[in-house]
């Protein structure tokens, strides 16, 4: 058995995939694998990949969920990690996350991210908040960042779960429930993913798409059994502050006005009493003066905010 398996979707990223491949074959992790998954590239992504000492595996073209989930069919290692095809990570950042689960008996380990945006800055995302834990002793494990890709697992998590086809917020509707099911949690404070933030990707266009996020908590909510604030946190944190945020990105005023009173809607139903817990989260004043206007549907002072 080898110690690690990473699972790298590919689609069409024949500018990135150099850059992402050559961080991968060059870990400093030894006994580990890469699965290379066409999934219906239609560039010369493949034939790029195909330079690289990795194992390709093919299928039609279905998203980034089923290309990881087809990915989980080749798996031999001990633990399996997913890198995104236009992302890049640290030489050492397997070695790393590896020691620290091995060392701890984790069925986790995570580390810190990099976004890196089209411009050249870059911006820190907190991976985690303690060196080791777990959601028996403080479920405020699952509200952690839930990128799928700054972390290791041990292969078991997944034999009874899948990432949700067709659904954005894919790791939002799954890495929080791995997350409650593990033993152990080990954390890894450092940047060791490197997250590119591309202007074209799918997270940034704004469609009805972006409502997907409520079906992703509705699916934690049926397999996590936690306090009501907990889930209360995570309708703050993705459904109110990242929503409202991406929603802004829009570049149509009208578009943005009528996604803005649709999440609101959305959220007051789902979660009726969100605003009294806005203490939950660590919010500015300014960002709790948009939430307290979105909440009496003041978008266009929202937008004056914003704009």
């Amino acid at each position: 058995m080898k110690k690690l398996s990473v699972i790298v979707p590919v689609y069409n990223v024949e500018e990135y995939i150099d850059e992402c491949l050559t961080s991968l074959v060059n870990q400093t992790l030894d006994d580990m694998e890469i699965i290379v998954v066409d999934d219906g590239s239609q560039d010369a992504s493949i034939v790029k990949a195909s330079k690289y000492p990795v194992k390709i595996v093919s299928k039609v073209n279905g998203g980034l969920s089923d290309a990881r989930n087809f990915g989980l069919k080749y798996v031999e290692g001990e633990y399996v990690a997913f890198v995104d095809s236009d992302d890049y990570v640290a030489l050492d950042m397997f070695e790393k996350l590896y020691t620290a689960a091995k060392k701890n008996n984790a069925d986790i380990a995570v580390c810190d991210l990099d976004y890196v945006y089209d411009d050249g800055h870059h911006e820190l995302s907190k991976g985690g908040y303690q060196a080791l834990t777990s959601f028996v002793k403080d479920q405020k494990i699952i509200g952690i960042n839930n990128s799928a890709c700054n972390k290791i697992y041990r292969y078991n998590l997944f034999r009874p779960y899948r990432f949700p086809k067709g659904q954005l917020y894919e790791d939002l509707a799954l890495i929080p429930i791995l997350l409650a099911k593990a033993n152990q949690v080990a954390y890894v404070e450092e940047a060791l993913y490197f997250y590119r933030q591309r202007s074209g990707s799918i997270i940034h266009v704004l469609n009805e798409k972006i409502f997907d996020i409520y079906q992703s908590i509705a699916n934690l909510k049926a397999n996590i059994v936690a306090d009501e604030k907990i889930f209360i946190k995570l309708y703050l944190d993705n459904c109110l502050m990242m929503t409202t945020y991406r929603i802004k990105a829009g570049s149509d005023a009208k578009t943005r006005i009528l996604f803005y009173q649709q999440n609101i809607e959305y959220l007051n139903q789902d979660c009726p009493n969100w605003y009294h817990y806005l203490y939950l989260g660590n919010y500015t004043f300014k960002q709790k003066l948009i939430f307290t206007l979105l909440r009496f549907n003041c978008f266009k002072m929202v937008e004056r905010i914003f704009r």
